[in-house]
């Protein structure tokens, strides 16, 4: 058994992305100032101890595009949102 599956090319609208991931950090900023859940592995909205520059995990995708208007609003640049 192999994985025949049929490639095919996909076209995406122009997009942008970070060149680095948002850190606990930068998302624990976010979730003190909304209503986001805190992702499942931070306890009292804290990320884990030590894991503060760490790349952010178990976010949802709702949860992404939030955090992309949050950055926009606070900074006045509309790059973060999401098109």
């Amino acid at each position: 058994m192999g994985d025949d599956k049929e490639i095919h090319q996909l076209e995406l609208p122009e997009f942008q992305i970070a060149r680095v991931p948002i850190t606990n950090a930068q998302y624990a900023l976010f979730i003190q100032d909304s209503n986001i859940k805190a992702p499942v592995d931070w306890e009292e909205n804290r990320p884990p101890k030590g894991k503060e520059s760490h790349p952010v995990v178990n976010v949802t995708w709702y949860d992404a595009i939030a955090y992309c208007e949050w950055l926009s609003e606070k900074t006045g640049e509309t790059n973060y949102l999401a098109q």
